[in-house]
């Protein structure tokens, strides 16, 4: 019996979506970047925003399938194969965004005025800020995207009467009362 959760096409697919979903994060990324002001923090959870709505757009999309999505159980892991690779994707744009608009970056002596009204306490050698990004860029993302991968997974998903339980979860007929 084929695995049709990890044929070439689903796996394209994954990549396809989480990408989307890596590069959507990173669009408000490149913008407090392009801003460097402590007053726009907040503009990086819009990207995590912008990434649980294409994950959202991907579970959607898989609920209107039939034949290879009876299981409510494989939606949730195509959708967290999404999210996982968005969140790869998420990581390593970011980076590359860090080398390119924080000089010294990588070498230790990065200017701790390159967020402007950042508080001088929390912002030695931007450390604030990158742990931010990468904090958001994993942790939040994954909270998103994997909530809202089940959400909508047993939310939406259209006659669920028929699906049937995996075999960890089942009870075996010897110990049934």
């Amino acid at each position: 019996m084929a695995n049709l959760l990890f044929d070439r096409r689903h796996l394209r697919e994954y990549f396809l979506w989480g990408i989307i979903a890596g590069l959507a994060y990173a669009i408000p990324v490149l913008i407090y970047l392009a801003i460097a002001n402590y007053y726009y923090t907040a503009t990086i959870f819009i990207g995590c925003i912008l990434f649980m709505f294409v994950v959202l757009s991907y579970t959607l999309k898989l609920t209107r399938r039939r034949p290879e999505y009876k299981s409510t159980w494989s939606m949730i892991i195509a959708g967290h194969m999404v999210v996982l690779i968005g969140i790869i994707t998420s990581i390593l744009v970011s980076l590359l965004l860090c080398f390119v608009f924080i000089p010294g970056f990588m070498s230790g002596n990065s200017d701790d005025s390159f967020i402007s009204r950042a508080p001088k306490a929390i912002n030695v050698d931007n450390t604030s800020a990158l742990m931010l990004i990468a904090m958001t860029a994993t942790l939040v993302n994954f909270g998103v995207g994997g909530v809202i991968n089940i959400v909508v997974a047993y939310a939406v998903k259209l006659n669920q009467t028929k699906d049937r339980t995996p075999s960890v979860l089942q009870e075996h007929p010897k110990y049934k009362h």
